[in-house]
C-alpha cells in the first residue's frame, strides 16, 4: 500500500512539475540525479576494457590510463552543451562518473587538469577540465602542488579538429608549463582531460608533469575518440 501511494505522489509531482532531458528537451518520466530521457541514457556509450588498453599504447609519457565514456552520441552533445554553451550543470553528470571511475581504480591520487585554450575560458566563464578537477579534489580534500598552464613560447594555439596525428604532435610541443605558482610536485597525480584522440596532448602534458618532478602520471579522459 506504501509503494503504491509512493507511485501516486511522485507521478502527480511529475505531472505537476514536469521535467525535461537536457539533450532532447524530451519529458523525463523517471526522477534521475540528472535530467536525461531514457533514450538519452541509452546512447549513452561507456568505453570498454579492450578499448582503454588499445588507448593506452598511444601513450608512453603515461602510467595507466582510464576513461569513462564513447565521443560519440549523447556525450557528444552533452560536451557540447558543456563546452559551447557553458551549461555548467553539466559538469554534475561527469563528476559522478569520473568520480567511480577513480574509487574503483584506487589511483586517489590528486586531480591535475589539461588547461583550456584562454580564448575558449574568457569566451565560457570557466575551464571545464579545471572545473572538475577542483570538485574532484575537493571530495578528497587535495590540494595539488602543481598545475598546468599554457606556456608563454606557446603561440598560434589553434583547434586541433582537422590535423592529422603527426600534425597534433608538433602542434602540442612546448605548449604547456608547469604553474609559476606551483609549491611542490606530487609523487604521483591524475592527469584529467575530456577528450582522447591520438594521445598528443595528454603526452605532452604527462611529460611536462614529470619534468617538474612528478613520478607518476594516470591519464584520465572523460572519452575517447575511435
Amino acid at each position: 500500500m506504501e509503494s503504491n501511494f509512493k507511485q501516486i505522489v511522485r507521478e502527480a509531482f511529475f505531472y505537476l512539475f514536469p521535467s525535461f532531458c537536457i539533450v532532447c528537451n524530451m519529458p523525463v518520466e523517471t526522477c534521475y540525479s540528472f535530467r536525461l530521457c531514457k533514450r538519452c541514457r541509452q546512447e549513452l556509450l561507456y568505453v570498454r576494457d579492450w578499448e582503454v588498453a588499445e588507448f593506452e599504447k598511444k601513450l608512453p609519457n603515461v602510467d595507466a590510463f582510464l576513461s569513462v565514456f564513447l565521443y560519440a552520441g549523447t556525450f557528444k552533445k552533452l560536451l557540447w552543451l558543456y563546452k559551447e554553451k557553458g551549461m555548467r550543470q553539466v559538469a554534475n553528470l561527469f563528476y559522478e562518473h569520473v568520480l567511480n571511475l577513480i574509487l574503483s581504480s584506487g589511483f586517489l591520487y590528486p586531480v591535475v587538469s589539461v588547461p583550456s585554450r584562454p580564448a575558449r575560458i574568457k569566451k565560457r566563464g570557466f575551464c571545464h577540465t579545471g572545473l572538475l578537477a577542483d570538485r574532484l579534489n575537493g571530495y578528497f580534500r587535495y590540494k595539488p602542488g602543481i598545475s598546468l598552464v599554457f606556456s608563454d613560447k606557446a603561440t598560434n594555439i589553434v583547434s586541433q579538429k582537422e590535423l592529422s596525428a603527426e600534425e597534433r604532435r608538433k602542434a602540442v610541443e612546448g605548449r604547456f608549463a608547469a604553474s609559476a605558482e606551483a609549491v611542490y610536485c606530487e609523487e604521483s597525480v591524475i592527469l584529467l582531460d575530456d577528450v582522447c584522440t591520438t594521445g598528443s596532448t595528454l603526452n605532452e602534458c604527462a611529460s611536462v608533469l614529470k619534468t617538474s618532478g612528478v613520478r607518476r602520471v594516470v591519464a584520465l579522459t572523460l572519452a575517447i575518440e575511435l
